[in-house]
């Protein structure tokens, strides 16, 4: 019996309207070989240097994607190579065939393999030797256009893979040998205009990075080396406006960066040490007013935070050392007053803690050791008249009264 057609140099697209041929005569593929190299070719694909400018502005305009020439494969029926049977059924009754032969006592996939849809469409049509995938392999659509096909080589992938939208626009255009992603990779939105442009080396990111929005203008910018990113990045909104900048070293943010509203004005800034928060970083309210400042020392909070109101009057104020509340923390009310104070030793309660009234007056003090409550507990209702004390040790009540003289002979810790 003919083996299945596995031609490289057979051509790409075939229209997502071609109708479905239930007789397996002619069936739409995608092709790789000289035609998509083609493509390459007018899509003007160049790989970039590491040390590759990235300060163009977001104007920059998005490459088209090409167009690709149809051409339209015959299919033969399903034979398999020497030594090989047929297993599997095609639709109706099922849903795969596949050649299989046994190599040294095990059964594995060898000659073209086919599966379908359920609605019996198809879905992958390939080919197999010894069990690795080898040669060119086709996968569609459930309505039955064309969706991707790439090349394999002794079960790694390695040639040009290309995949395509529903209605034969280029979706991916790719690039691999022996099995790791090189050369320049494209991605183009639905409406045909570049999505992402990316180079590889060795299966790693190497080289200039762009995205783009699908109104053909910049998304965001920078360089990879060896699979990181490095050096200056930049990224834009839609209407081009810039959103944020900053820098990386070895993959992590290194150096400072600053985050902006589509109006322009900021949202945050900071400084980064190789991934690690690293200075104070300020934040701002839509309003432009200041939102919050947080001191950091090598990605931990150190020194003194600070949040405000939208109206700029204080919210918070806390110290931290290595990351952990230490020393008093103050929260307040947005009318200016104090609201409540804490005090910390190692990012636990220790020692008294008091809450306000908005107008000044107390509501509560107590003591804290080791994270929960141990001392007296006072609480007074908004006309100030006594309401409750009682006593806890390590955090469970040994007492309580509502009279204010007999809180002050009862003895407690």
């Amino acid at each position: 019996m003919a083996e299945a057609r596995d031609d490289p140099s057979y051509a790409v697209l075939a229209p997502a309207s071609a109708p479905p041929n239930p007789t397996g005569a002619r069936w739409a593929a995608i092709a790789i070989g000289f035609a998509v190299i083609a493509i390459a070719g007018a899509a003007g694909a160049k790989p970039a240097n590491v040390g590759a400018p990235v300060d163009a502005g977001a104007a920059d305009p998005a490459p088209e994607a090409p167009e690709v020439k149809i051409r339209v494969p015959r299919w033969p029926r399903h034979g398999c190579p020497g030594g090989a049977r047929l297993v599997g059924k095609a639709p109706p009754e099922g849903f795969e065939r596949t050649c299989v032969r046994e190599f040294n006592g095990d059964v594995m996939r060898h000659g073209p393999a086919r599966t379908w849809y359920d609605n019996g469409r198809k879905l992958v049509f390939g080919r197999y030797d010894r069990g690795q995938a080898h040669g060119t392999f086709y996968e569609f659509h459930d309505d039955g256009s064309p969706k991707a096909t790439a090349t394999w080589r002794r079960g790694l992938r390695h040639g040009t893979a290309t995949t395509v939208y529903r209605d034969g626009e280029l979706h991916r255009l790719e690039r691999f040998r022996d099995g790791k992603q090189e050369g320049e990779a494209q991605l183009f939105h639905p409406n045909g205009k570049a999505a992402e442009q990316s180079n590889w080396q060795d299966g790693r990111l190497h080289g200039r990075w762009r995205a783009f929005h699908d109104n053909g203008l910049l998304a965001r910018q920078g360089v990879h080396a060896n699979g990181q990113q490095e050096g200056p990045w930049r990224e834009w909104y839609p209407n081009g406006a810039d959103k944020s900048r900053g820098h990386y070293r070895e993959g992590k943010e290194h150096g400072d960066f600053e985050l902006l509203r589509p109006d322009g004005s900021p949202d945050w800034r900071g400084h980064f040490e190789y991934g690690a928060k690293h200075g104070e970083f300020v934040s701002w309210h839509p309003t432009g007013k200041i939102e919050s400042k947080v001191p950091w020392r090598h990605g931990k909070r150190h020194g003194t935070a600070q949040t405000f109101y939208e109206s700029g009057e204080l919210a918070s104020e806390t110290r931290y050392v290595d990351d952990l509340r230490d020393g008093d923390e103050s929260i307040y009310l947005a009318t200016g007053g104090k609201q409540s104070e804490t005090a910390y030793q190692r990012g636990r309660r220790e020692g008294r803690h008091r809450r306000w009234f908005e107008g000044g007056r107390l509501a509560v003090e107590a003591w804290h050791k080791a994270d929960v409550l141990h001392g007296l507990y006072l609480s007074w209702d908004a006309n100030a008249a006594f309401a409750l004390g009682a006593c806890y040790v390590q955090g469970k009540r040994t007492w309580a009264t509502a009279s204010e003289p007999e809180v002050r002979v009862r003895p407690c810790p």
